[in-house]
């Protein structure tokens, strides 16, 4: 790869290193040690979320529901007073 810059570029100068352009793959994954616990999903092993996920929380879908219809309102409100 060190060729003059008027010379023209042949894509074979890529694999000169290493003639074998596949060769990467035939190696396995380089993983970190997992941190914590951890639990096996299918082959793989997952590491437990360091920070806790929050619990279910009922009644959520309720909140969402009153929140959207008050601003569902209000959003009318508005356009009728402009179009007015």
């Amino acid at each position: 790869m060190s060729r003059p810059p008027h010379e023209p570029f042949d894509e074979r100068d890529l694999y000169a290193d290493n003639p074998d352009p596949f060769s990467a793959f035939s190696k396995g994954p380089e993983r970190p040690e997992p941190r914590g616990s951890t639990r096996p999903i299918g082959s793989y092993e997952v590491p437990e979320p360091v920070i806790p996920v929050a619990p279910h929380q009922s009644g959520g879908g309720v909140a969402l529901a009153i929140t959207l219809t008050v601003f569902a309102l209000l959003l009318g409100v508005a356009i009728f007073l402009l179009a007015t």
